[in-house]
């Protein structure tokens, strides 16, 4: 059984993944993420720390501006 905090967690966490799922539907954003994690993976190959910042940071304003989108309803 899930304490309150566990409950408002578990929600969010669900959320997440719907964000996640329903924001790849669309063709161009999943092979804009797939390229953005070709450009993690070869940051990480090079041990380029900059680099993976940058990626990282720019990959999850990505995944966070669908995010809004979605619940702003557009």
């Amino acid at each position: 059984f899930l304490t309150g905090a566990s409950k408002k967690f578990s929600h969010r966490d669900e959320l997440i993944k719907r964000y996640r799922y329903v924001g790849n539907v669309d063709e161009t954003r999943w092979t804009k993420s797939v390229k953005e994690h070709d450009l993690i993976m070869m940051a990480l190959r090079d041990r380029d720390a900059l680099l993976l910042k940058q990626i990282l940071t720019s990959h999850l304003d990505n995944g966070w501006q669908v995010a809004k989108r979605m619940t702003e309803g557009n």
